[in-house]
């Protein structure tokens, strides 16, 4: 449920409305009197009316009627639009967060050929991720610049080149605008502060040069998953299992001993020596191994789900993320365009836009890439002294290896605990490993990752005709020059396996090894004197979690929990790390075209 304000206040006086030309045929188009043509589709002048092809155009009064929407919102409401990106939601926006495009007949947004006033613009820097399509962000036109939109709808490869398969989409601003104009916008969302759009235009003639110069600035509020009801139904509800995931926390648990194998690749080396085998030795060649598997006893009460087929917990992933996240853009446009004499005249266009996802919220924590991470650097070891498996088997003395993972149940879980165990914590203090993500149904949700892109366009255009060459205004000329540049950058937090793994052996935030690369002493050891050193266990068991926040056990409180045992928040910011990059388009265009009528009529164009 929502609703919009609109409000526009205008000085103005009448704007040309341009012919847009497309296609070599014979027209008396050319003999009207109008101010200025955009050709769109051909560089030979004619109307819309007269081109062979289909073109559509939507001027600036349709756009007024409909409330003068975004770029994207207009383009949304074209028929021949199909998949268009330009949400903020991460699994609607195809990784484009803060992004929009042209997808015209579904063909790709690669596909099409995005102009702004006849000339070129930059891609992009990141491309569709399943597609591997650039695109022309139009986010960065501003709509309240724009006089029209002249759509070609069939493929223009033979004018433009291969990225015009499925059309073109000619965006013609309002250069000849002359007087003021404001317009301020609200959306009211249910569970949202809304969206807020302002934009101002201003136009003046000076003699024989006029200027035009437009500035927007948007905002766009998140709204949450949570704030509606249909956007999560419960895991297998009418076959539903989107939104939820097998890489769980709580999670499973697999015993050491099961799949420790005697290390006879060495005839010198001892049996008594045991190694772990790979993942893709557990994988293929030992499945035995999930017989003594257990599933965190507090599985279903904190994720409000049941275990999947495989005997994992499950959680829902899509609780922490949002319908709309928050995005603020501004864009600034002007033309500057001076009369030499009836023969010249010279154009010159700034544009800049910036669209920011300051925020880029999403799941507290991603699965690890190796689902049973058997190396000692990386593996998520529960070893025999870890406190919360002390407590874990104190709360469920009945829990035994085996227990809801549908193997034969084993030794008590209690039993593995021993706080004596190797004061150099061997690999035969290594009693369970860990199947699980860092974080899940405990939250919070991620928030520290961004999208940030940025664009500059400049553009210099000079036209006339060639009467003193020819003595006839019946062949005219255009050249321009285009620079344009567009940077992205995007990062996104990710847990660090090495770091991980050294918190669940008790060498969180002080790390394994000290600042000078020498092996940290024992002793600093968080069930040692880890206080101290500033050392703290990663508690991968329920007990760490006092409440989960899941929608079907929003309410549930574990009795469990023991705040002793919980992972500090500093915890898992030591652990994780951003990832992300930097990318940079730049695109430079010359070119030049002569363009003419016969004497018969055939209109005729050369460029290059």
């Amino acid at each position: 449920m929502g609703g919009s304000l609109h409000f526009t206040a205008a000085t103005r006086k009448t704007t040309a409305i341009c012919a847009l030309v497309l296609g070599l045929a014979a027209s008396t188009a050319w003999a009207q009197s109008v101010d200025e043509v955009v050709v769109t589709g051909s560089h030979i002048k004619q109307s819309p009316e007269d081109a062979p092809v289909p073109i559509d155009v939507v001027n600036s009064e349709d756009l007024f009627n409909i409330g003068s929407p975004s770029t994207v919102e207009l383009v949304k409401t074209l028929g021949v639009s199909s998949g268009t990106d330009g949400e903020t939601n991460q699994f609607a926006s195809n990784g484009l967060e803060g992004t929009a495009n042209i997808n015209l007949r579904g063909l790709g947004a690669g596909r099409n050929l995005v102009l702004l006033n006849g000339k070129r613009n930059v891609w992009s820097p990141y491309p569709v991720a399943e597609q591997q399509q650039l695109f022309v962000d139009i986010n960065m036109i501003p709509s309240i610049a724009i006089d029209r939109v002249e759509m070609l709808k069939d493929g223009a490869a033979a004018t433009y080149g291969s990225d015009a398969i499925s059309g073109v989409v000619n965006f013609i601003t309002r250069d000849n605008f002359e007087g003021s104009e404001a317009t301020v916008s609200h959306k009211e969302i249910d569970g949202s502060d809304g969206d807020q759009d302002l934009g101002f235009i201003w136009g003046q003639q000076m003699g024989a040069t006029h200027l035009m110069a437009a500035i927007s600035h948007s905002v766009r509020n998140q709204l949450k998953v949570t704030e509606r009801d249909w956007a999560i139904h419960p895991r297998g509800d009418d076959a539903n299992l989107r939104g939820y995931s097998s890489s769980p926390n709580p999670g499973v648990f697999l015993h050491v001993d099961d799949f420790r194998e005697d290390d006879d690749t060495d005839p010198n080396t001892p049996d008594t020596v045991t190694r772990f085998p790979s993942q893709a030795d557990i994988r293929t060649n030992r499945p035995d191994m999930f017989e003594n598997a257990f599933l965190d006893p507090r599985c279903t009460d904190l994720a409000g789900s049941f275990a999947s087929n495989s005997g994992r917990c499950t959680y829902n992933y899509t609780y922490f993320d949002n319908l709309i996240e928050e995005e603020e853009r501004i864009n600034l446009f002007s033309v500057l365009t001076h009369e030499f004499d009836d023969d010249m005249s010279l154009s010159v266009e700034f544009l800049y836009g910036k669209n920011e996802v300051p925020e880029w919220t999403t799941s507290p924590s991603y699965p690890p890439q190796l689902d049973f991470d058997t190396n000692y650097e990386t593996g998520r070891y529960v070893y025999a002294w870890h406190p919360g498996l002390e407590k874990l088997g104190a709360d469920h003395p009945q829990l035994r290896l085996g227990d809801g993972a549908g193997g034969d149940s084993g030794a008590l879980v209690s039993s593995l605990y021993d706080e004596d165990c190797s004061a150099t914590g061997g690999e035969d203090c290594r009693s369970l490993l860990f199947y699980g993500r860092p974080l899940g149904v405990s939250g919070p949700a991620e928030k520290r990752g961004s999208r940030e892109n940025e664009t500059t366009r400049l553009s210099f255009t000079l036209d006339g005709t060639l009467d003193a060459l020819f003595g006839t205004n019946d062949v005219s000329y255009t050249t321009s020059l285009v620079w344009s540049k567009a940077e992205g950058a995007n990062t996104s937090y990710d847990a660090v396996s090495e770091r991980w793994s050294s918190a669940m052996e008790g060498y969180g935030i002080c790390g394994r090894n000290n600042a000078d690369g020498t092996a940290r002493p024992v002793s600093d050891r968080a069930d040692q004197a880890g206080a101290d050193a500033g050392c703290v266990f990663y508690n991968p068991f329920s007990n760490a979690i006092e409440s989960p926040q899941q929608k079907f056990t929003a309410n549930y409180t574990n009795p469990d929990y023991d705040a002793a045992l919980a992972n500090p928040y500093e915890l898992y910011e030591w652990m994780t790390h951003g990832v992300g990059s930097e990318v940079e388009n730049n695109l430079l265009v010359l070119d030049g075209v002569l363009t003419g009528e016969l004497n018969n009529g055939i209109g005729w164009a050369f460029g290059a």
